[in-house]
């Protein structure tokens, strides 16, 4: 005779309504019976029969008891009131539902800079440990941006979201996993980014030499010399340089050193398909950045990315950006790069015409 089969069951809080579902290939069922027992003492705890053609059966709120480990099994019964054997035997543990939350971070925040790092707490009372988790950008519609990969360091909680633009509103949002499968979200936190406009005075300094009758005036400004091809450059509303025609360029290698971390941004727009449109280079190692377009399992339409292949003396390795829709020829697609020790961050977002 054919026997229940339970799904899975997850770690769940015992406060709350839990569904056991499960599956049988017999007689039509139109009842099920489930047994809970305390797997530490034997102890029947819940002993229920439903009359439904649902393959499910609710445990009520309050039932359990958080921090303790039950067994369950699964009876099928048909119109005639004959049962099924019994289904596998199945452990399953109940856990006050953790707490997880943004330790620096609070709904409509302010952020001043294009950088910020997130830092999360998790607790739990019966001690069910953190396995997994991982933090999203969203833009002002709730369409994702940008994702970490999986984090498992759960020492230290924190990321750091990268590529936000000044005047813009977004969205955070932390997910994670504990050990025994309970899921977490800090649900959506809406922010502001207003970057803080450095004051004149801190891009020059000025020195008093009273001796000689003058003042000694220092500027933090580099002035980058480029070159195009062709020269000069062919502009669009004066804003955006004309890179469309083969072989046409624009440069900047005099006056122009990156020795450390950086972040670079930019804003093109009509790029041409898998072509390289973007290459920072020191002589011997290089970085480029190659426009693309594909299409991928489980998301409708195809979509645009770019990937970064970076070229060092460490190691060589390529990163793709966040999936943006396919933009218009007219739609300015801004690319953040970030580089922390020799370690490449890519974020893409489409603004707009």
């Amino acid at each position: 005779m054919a026997i229940p089969v339970i799904y899975p069951i997850i770690a769940f809080d015992a406060t709350e309504d839990k569904i056991i579902t499960f599956s049988f290939s017999g007689f039509q069922v139109v009842k099920n019976r489930i047994l809970v027992k305390n797997n530490a003492t034997g102890t029947t705890i819940f002993d229920d029969t439903v009359t439904s053609f649902q393959l499910s059966h609710t445990i009520p709120a309050e039932t359990l008891e958080n921090g303790l480990v039950y067994n369950i099994v699964v009876y099928a019964i048909n119109s005639s009131d004959v049962s099924s054997s019994p289904s596998a035997t199945v452990l399953f543990k109940c856990y006050e539902t953790p707490t997880w939350s943004f330790s620096n971070l609070v709904e409509d925040q302010i952020i001043t800079n294009s950088s910020y790092g997130v830092e999360l707490a998790y607790t739990q009372s019966e001690g069910e440990l953190l396995n997994q988790y991982q933090v999203s950008l969203y833009n002002s519609a709730q369409s994702l941006l940008y994702q970490t990969g999986i984090l498992y360091n759960t020492t230290t909680l924190a990321a750091t979201i990268s590529g936000l633009n000044d005047n813009s509103q977004y969205y955070i949002r932390a997910t994670g996993v504990t050990l025994n499968g309970m899921t977490l979200d800090t649900g959506y936190v809406h922010v502001s980014v207003e970057y803080t406009q450095p004051a004149l005075f801190s891009l020059v300094s000025l020195e008093n030499i009273p001796r000689d009758g003058n003042i000694k005036i220092t500027s933090n400004i580099i002035l980058l010399v480029g070159t195009s091809n062709p020269d000069p450059a062919t502009y669009i509303s004066g804003t955006l340089v004309d890179l469309t025609v083969d072989g046409s360029y624009v440069k900047f290698d005099e006056g122009f050193m990156i020795p450390n971390d950086f972040t670079i941004q930019c804003i093109g727009r009509d790029f041409t398909d898998y072509s390289t449109i973007l290459e920072l280079s020191n002589g011997t190692y290089n970085v480029e950045l190659i426009y693309m377009r594909g299409e991928f399992t489980g998301i409708t339409g195809e979509k645009a990315y770019f990937i970064l292949n970076a070229y060092n003396s460490v190691t060589n390795y390529t990163i793709t950006s966040n999936l943006i829709d396919v933009p218009l020829s007219t739609d300015r697609i801004h690319i953040w790069i970030k580089r922390i020790n020799n370690i490449y961050d890519l974020i893409i977002e489409n603004l707009g015409a």
